[in-house]
């Protein structure tokens, strides 16, 4: 764990505008790849799905581990 310094930008917080150090944490991952984006829009129910797309260059390595 290691802190970050940010602006607040909270209207009504009391350090509004000011400078303020927060905590973070710092995940060290393997390297990913982006397999897919799904988009969401407003409806009267809530979110729902607009929209979805597939990355069309899968690997065989991510098609053994995604069954179709």
């Amino acid at each position: 764990m290691t802190h970050a310094f940010m602006v607040d930008y909270r209207k009504r917080s009391t350090t509004a505008g000011q400078e303020v150090s927060v905590p973070v944490t710092i995940i060290e991952v393997p390297p990913m790849r982006v397999v897919g984006a799904r988009l969401y829009g407003p409806s009267p129910y809530g979110l729902r799905i607009v929209g979805e797309v597939w990355n069309g260059s899968n690997t065989a390595e991510l098609e053994r581990l995604i069954p179709a």
